[in-house]
């Protein structure tokens, strides 16, 4: 009788150790759906030593002016004379902007304006704006525009065109004109920001299509 206790038990305990077992295992393969989410809007490591002047709002990233030593211009680019780069984290920008309806005030953005010898976080109201027929921007889904005006001061907006590779932007403020350029850097991007009345560089005028 004895011996038959002792049988049951160690079967028994073979049978709590198998399933803690297979447990261990399911949990183990299980991915980690929160890091997968989380690392789409990671900041690069060019942002480590960048000072912070946007903070991120409205699901946009934050914006960082970053100015890295061993930054090149490419062959032959047309260099102002005074600039500022700018940094965010460029994949987590551009996904927000493809989620963009095409409606006036379809979303918010937050911008760094370089103004009065500093910088000032302007918060514009953007929407998709077409600039092709249905059929070319199916084909050409890559190609974006965007018009955006600050909130409470329609007169200073922003036109933003995008294709595969780059972002361009031309920002009305108080009457000046800014530019914003992507320029490649490493992984990843950075924003060229600089006065059209300040840089030296002759820029072909390009208007908005916002509807006052």
């Amino acid at each position: 009788m004895k011996k038959w206790i002792g049988l049951l038990l160690i079967m028994v305990c073979v049978t709590i150790v198998s399933a803690q077992t297979k447990k261990k295992k399911v949990s183990k393969a299980k991915p980690n759906t929160t890091q997968v989410a989380v690392a789409n809007k990671q900041e690069p490591t060019i942002l480590n030593n960048s000072l912070l002047l946007c903070a991120s709002k409205d699901s946009m990233p934050a914006w960082y002016l970053n100015e890295p030593a061993d930054f090149r211009f490419p062959a032959n680019y047309p260099v102002p004379t005074q600039y500022q780069l700018y940094a965010t984290v460029y994949n987590w920008f551009k996904l927000s902007l493809q989620k963009i309806p095409f409606t006036r005030d379809g979303a918010s953005i937050t911008l760094p304006i370089p103004v009065d010898g500093g910088v000032q976080c302007i918060d514009y109201s953007i929407g998709r704006v077409l600039t092709m027929d249905s059929a070319l921007q199916a084909k050409y889904p890559q190609l974006m525009s965007f018009a955006a005006y600050q909130k409470g001061n329609p007169l200073n907006d922003i036109r933003i065109d995008c294709d595969d590779n780059n972002i361009k932007m031309m920002v009305r403020h108080n009457g000046e004109i800014f530019f914003y350029q992507t320029l490649p850097y490493k992984n990843t991007y950075l924003f060229l920001a600089y006065n059209k009345n300040r840089a030296g560089v002759i820029k072909k005028p390009f208007e908005t299509n916002l509807k006052k």
